[in-house]
């Protein structure tokens, strides 16, 4: 139990931080690139995210697996760990490596003319830190599965530090393509410090140096269903800044993402800390059911808490966000935050359902509301559009969020039901 409240503690030290850090990061760049660049690097970052699933969900499926079998002293995990280090190196680099001619070639249907050329300068930038990261998520995820989460927030407490001096030291010299280069840099201490954290939890040997097939077989077939999921929210995130920018330009993407990050960052703390007990709903779902559901009525609480108070706290901030970010009270940029905190607010109440869904290895409902979710923006802004113009995405996020929260409960309560 101490080492869950430390993980959780860490969880929540490591996302005030690195939020504050991008609150001055993307100020920084806004003030020396301009709100087009800032939106066109939003936009990039989204669309070549989506070579993320080219990893497979080995790394991520890690961890929930080295939580089922550390108790298992005939199972070793660290040539588990070895293996799927070595299955992303090559897969996922192949695989990415692959993407860069149709990501190069989609890249003039959805990017402005006149920032084309900046666009293809950092594409082959931006895939090979995609791969340095899928290499990296392997010992992330496997030191959640160790219930060593402090160590990894206090890593990526480290390492968000010194990728925002990074920028701020490059970006007036080198200007747009210097984002790609420290991001590189940034994914790179990400890797080397998590694996000398993984290996010395696990006393393994200096370099990764075991692979075997059957430990790629294990996790491949158990890493399907969260890679559909991990799909499909990568998918989404990129046609909704499409839609953005489709509606409204790149300007209106840099106005979205700076609202749309502070927002992820609240779902990580609250997805994280309920995450935090994932190992405990996997073990006493297995002893019974009593046990188990007072575990999840509790995360149902403590959740539904937070949520209430971030929430509450974000939308007295706004005002000075705005102030912050363009030292004057913008109204447009308040009316999209605002929208945005509510969908937020609606969204955070289907995050003990989804955790409930990993912990029992069950993701289907999770991968439906995700479609479910792309679904109603797509359809509700094009709809809406004639209407009220830009604001129908922003509309269309508050609607999806509100439904999917209610599809998500009541299918749970449904399935509790008939069980």
């Amino acid at each position: 139990m101490k080492k869950i409240q430390l993980n959780f503690s860490l969880n929540l030290i490591q996302t005030i931080i690195t939020s504050l850090l991008f609150l001055f990061l993307s100020k920084f760049i806004l003030k020396a690139l301009g709100s087009q660049n800032l939106g066109l690097w939003f936009l990039l970052t989204s669309y070549t995210a989506i070579a993320h699933f080219f990893n497979f969900g080995f790394a991520s499926s890690l961890s929930k697996y080295i939580t089922e079998v550390k108790n298992d002293k005939n199972f070793n995990i660290s040539e588990l760990i070895q293996s799927v280090f070595y299955s992303i190196f090559f897969i996922a680099g192949f695989f990415i490596a692959s993407s860069y001619p149709i990501i190069f070639y989609f890249i003039p249907r959805f990017i402005p003319p006149e920032f084309i050329d900046s666009a293809y300068k950092i594409l082959p930038l931006m895939l090979l830190a995609i791969w340095i990261n899928s290499i990296s998520s392997c010992f992330q995820f496997s030191l959640d599965g160790l219930n060593l989460s402090y160590k990894k927030n206090t890593i990526l407490i480290f390492s968000n530090t010194i990728y925002v001096l990074l920028n701020v030291k490059f970006i007036p010299r080198f200007g747009f393509q210097s984002l790609a280069y420290c991001q590189i840099a940034y994914f790179i201490i990400l890797l080397v410090f998590n694996w000398i954290s993984i290996k010395r939890a696990l006393k393994m040997p200096f370099l990764p140096c075991y692979w075997s097939f059957k430990y790629l077989n294990l996790i491949a077939k158990y890493s399907i269903k969260n890679q559909i999921s991990e799909g499909i929210n990568l998918f989404n995130d990129f046609i909704t800044k499409l839609l953005v920018s489709f509606f409204g330009g790149l300007e209106l993407v840099a106005f979205y993402d700076l609202i749309n990050q502070i927002f992820t960052k609240v779902k990580a703390v609250l997805l994280s800390s309920s995450k935090i007990y994932i190992p405990v709903l996997v073990e006493k779902g297995k002893k019974g059911n009593i046990p188990f559901y007072k575990i999840y009525n509790k995360l149902k609480s403590d959740n539904r808490n937070f949520a209430i108070v971030i929430h509450i706290a974000l939308l007295f901030a706004s005002f000075g966000i705005s102030e912050y970010f363009f030292n004057r009270i913008n109204l447009n940029f308040i009316g999209y935050f605002l929208i945005l905190t509510c969908a937020s607010f609606f969204s955070s109440f289907s995050i003990p359902v989804i955790v409930k869904n990993l912990a029992s290895g069950n993701v289907t409902l999770n991968n439906q509301a995700l479609l479910l979710n792309l679904f109603l923006i797509v359809s509700i802004s094009f709809l809406l559009f004639y209407i009220v113009g830009t604001l129908s995405v922003f509309i269309s996020i508050l609607c999806a969020s509100l439904i999917v929260n209610l599809f998500l409960n009541n299918s749970l309560k449904y399935l509790n039901k008939y069980r």
